[in-house]
């Protein structure tokens, strides 16, 4: 197979394959539960407020950057106090 390219012998190997498709009735029943489940979700999202709201949006994220540093100051001390030994 001289002259084919990676991209070709996929698209040979995969074209042999065979189609599997769902029926128009599955696939309708399939996006209405989408859609329902979606749209639940827009709800719950819009229902938000107060302090779940400032704790998802704010304190979370300063929570989990105050361990970072705290964790990634006490690694570097460990690491130099390491280096500072085998020196």
């Amino acid at each position: 197979m001289m002259g084919e390219t990676p991209g070709n012998l996929e698209d040979a190997v995969l074209g042999k394959l065979s189609v599997h498709d769902v029926g128009a009735g599955t696939a309708e029943k399939i996006r209405n539960l989408a859609h329902t489940s979606l749209a639940r979700q827009r709800q719950r999202a819009a229902q938000r407020w107060g302090f779940e709201l400032t704790y998802s949006r704010f304190l979370e994220p300063v929570l989990v950057s105050g361990v970072v540093v705290f964790y990634l100051t006490w690694a570097v001390k460990r690491a130099l106090l390491l280096y500072q030994i085998l020196r």
